[in-house]
């Protein structure tokens, strides 16, 4: 009976720590990093740059850090650059930091949720790993943004004179 209650202590510690540590993973990487990380990356480091490059130079540096910040291997580089691209787009067209905190945001509970439901999806993606198709996906992507910047700056200079 000892042992038997002894077991139920040592189980209800075990959950008790996994409860704080999921508590800590969700603020953590859902409220406090896209505040934190938009704030670093968009308001201060993107506008920095801004101050003395083009555009297209503040966007693309501030997202290579951003990327840089989020390495975990190769394969999540380019989508965590492209990622930032769009955040600092969304930030230099709104003029607005809660916007891209907002996106942000959404991409981490995103992001949770298919942790939480043992990576259904991430897992399907991790596995096309530097294929043909993760080739494909990435690169259309990528091409999509570079059209999509170029036509945005565009009709910004246009809008400026």
């Amino acid at each position: 009976m000892f042992n038997h209650n002894f077991t139920v202590i040592k189980s209800t510690q075990k959950i008790s720590e996994f409860n704080r540590s999921a508590y800590f993973y969700l603020f953590s990487s859902i409220i406090a990093a896209p505040i934190i990380e938009e704030i670093v990356f968009r308001k201060f480091i993107f506008m920095q740059l801004l101050q003395k490059n083009s555009l297209l130079k503040a966007i693309l540096v501030s997202s290579f850090c951003f990327s840089i910040i989020h390495f975990q291997d190769l394969s999540n580089l380019l989508p965590t650059f492209v990622w930032g691209i769009f955040l600092s787009v969304i930030f230099y067209q709104s003029k607005n930091i809660i916007y891209p905190i907002v996106a942000h945001f959404l991409n981490n509970v995103i992001v949770s949720i298919f942790a939480f439901y043992n990576n259904t999806i991430p897992t399907y993606f991790q596995e096309i790993k530097f294929s043909l198709l993760y080739w494909l996906i990435t690169l259309s992507g990528l091409a999509i943004v570079i059209i999509s910047m170029k036509v945005f700056i565009n009709k910004t200079k246009k809008a400026e004179t």
